[in-house]
This record gives structure tokens, C-alpha cells and sequence, in this order.
């Protein structure tokens, strides 16, 4: 029975089963050549455009990947990296640098790029603020069986990591499409807005697996920032500044509200309440027992 139970824990642990994880961060506490979490796209096909949009927070910009996929003899099919004044855009196995497009430390920033095999063109968009528009892998495409990573850079298919490249901090509201997604659309999702989940990766509906050190744990909201407050427990690691925008109102347990209530004073019971005229009605019966 102990060896079913052992076997069944590392079945469960292993296999992925898309999950919603909406409100929820993966956080890289430190840098690693082997913690990483695997996504399982929902479709497998030959990509002729593609977009990727995710939200990171972290202190560190130093050559840093937290989006990677490759195929079968291209490790960079398709990845990001993160550097202090630019972002590197791979498709193909082929590169260019966005400059000036410097991200905020310690702040949430969101990141969305797109490719069109047809056009030849690649862009991206910082906090909502687009680059310049470059060419990269015209009339390329994306076939084989993708690997995707968050991260770390893939030099093999699935491995060779470099913990030097490894991200450090928090990742959360991956999407990816087969299909360059318009201004208004990378608008709308740098906004929190109601868009279109991503149809090859959405992160409502995400199958993954973790590996090395990885920890997935709740957003930190302002919402729990003022109940923390409120109950005399908060800390000043439960106070790191999160955008009204990130809110997931879906995500406060439906007894939250039983939390914004103080805790009692301990005086109540000490202390007689008056009625509502205004009398005592202990001291009044004291008195009576007294004449």
C-alpha cells in the first residue's frame, strides 16, 4: 500500500493538468542551472506568426530569460531575454535587439512580442510602449515538437541551461497565440482588460510542471496589504507595491470580509453598555439594591 501511495504521489506531481492560475505567480527565488517550470501548449503545429505576452517583477536585468522555446535542433525557436537597456528577441534561431527599452526594477512590467513569418516582421511592446518594427525569420516558421520553459534559456532541446541566464523573481499572466496580436489587443492586455486568452498557451487554463526551485504562491495584492494591516499582522515583506491593474478580485476568499473586521478590544465585557435612553441599566439596578 505505502509503495501504491509513493508511486501515485510521483504521478500526480509529475503530470501536468491545466490549472487556472489566474492570480497566481511563478516565483524564481534565486538563480539556478536547473529550476524551471515546463508549459504543455494546447496546440502542437507548424507556427507561421505567433505572440507571447507575460508579466514579470524583478531586480535583477542582467541578461536574464524567462521565456524559452525550442524545437528539435533550434534552441531558440522562439525566446526572450531581459537585458538592463534592451530586449533580445529570438525566432529561428535568429536574433534582434530592441534598445532603449528599459524595464522597471521592482516594479511589475508587461512584455508582449509578435512574429509574422509573411511580413517578415517582429515588435515589442514594453508596459505598453511599442519598439521599433524589425525583420527577423521572413518566410520562416516554427515546426517540430516545442519545448517551452520559463526561466531559463534552453542551449539544448529541453536542457543546457546556464544559471548565469536564469530569471530571478515573479512571473504570472502567460499567454501565447498563433497569430500577431494587434495594437489594441496588446493594449488591452497591458491593461488587464477583458482579451482573448492566448489559444496556445492561456494562463486560466495552464498545464505545467515545476522543477528544481520553483514556488507558485498567490499574487500579492494591495487588497491583502490592507487586511494584513488591519488584522496587526502584516510584515514589510507583505508590502511590495503591486498595480491596481494586477487586482484579481476573483482570487479574495469569499470570507474575506470576515477579515476587515477588527478584533475585539477585550474592553467590552469590562465596561456596561449604556441603553438607548441613555441609562446604565447595571449601574440603575446597582442603585436600586443600594437604597
Amino acid at each position: 500500500m505505502k509503495t501504491l501511495a509513493y508511486l501515485l504521489s510521483i504521478v500526480l506531481c509529475c503530470y501536468a493538468i491545466p490549472q487556472d492560475l489566474r492570480g497566481r505567480v511563478f516565483t524564481f527565488p534565486q538563480q539556478t542551472a536547473n529550476s524551471y517550470t515546463r508549459l504543455y501548449p494546447q496546440l502542437e503545429k507548424i507556427f507561421f506568426s505567433s505572440s507571447v505576452c507575460f508579466r514579470f517583477f524583478t531586480d535583477d536585468l542582467s541578461t536574464i530569460c524567462p521565456f524559452s522555446l525550442s524545437i528539435p535542433g533550434k534552441s531558440n525557436s522562439l525566446t526572450i531575454f531581459l537585458h538592463n537597456d534592451k530586449i533580445e528577441f529570438w525566432v529561428g534561431d535568429k536574433l534582434v535587439y530592441f534598445n532603449r527599452m528599459a524595464a522597471e526594477l521592482n516594479e511589475w512590467n508587461s512584455v508582449c512580442a509578435t512574429w509574422d513569418s509573411g511580413t517578415g516582421l517582429v515588435q515589442v511592446w514594453l508596459n505598453g510602449r511599442p519598439s521599433v518594427r524589425k525583420a527577423l525569420h521572413a518566410g520562416g516558421s516554427i515546426s517540430g515538437t516545442p519545448f517551452l520553459v520559463l526561466g531559463q534559456d534552453q542551449d539544448s532541446h529541453g536542457g543546457s541551461f546556464d544559471a548565469q541566464q536564469s530569471f530571478t523573481g515573479q512571473l504570472t499572466d502567460v499567454h501565447m497565440w498563433d497569430y500577431v496580436l494587434s495594437p489594441c489587443e496588446v493594449q488591452t492586455y497591458t491593461q488587464a482588460g477583458a482579451f482573448r486568452p492566448g489559444n496556445v498557451l492561456d494562463w486560466g487554463a495552464m498545464e505545467y510542471t515545476r522543477h528544481g526551485y520553483v514556488v507558485l504562491e498567490r499574487l500579492q495584492t494591495l487588497d491583502t496589504c490592507r487586511m494584513g494591516s488591519l488584522s496587526n499582522k502584516a510584515s514589510p515583506e507583505d508590502s511590495v507595491s503591486i498595480p491596481e491593474l494586477n487586482v484579481n478580485t476573483h482570487d479574495v476568499p469569499e470570507h474575506s470580509q470576515d477579515n476587515l473586521i477588527p478584533e475585539q478590544s477585550g474592553f467590552e465585557n469590562d465596561i456596561p453598555i449604556p441603553s438607548g435612553d441613555g441609562t446604565n441599566p447595571k449601574l440603575s439596578e446597582d442603585m436600586k439594591m443600594t437604597v
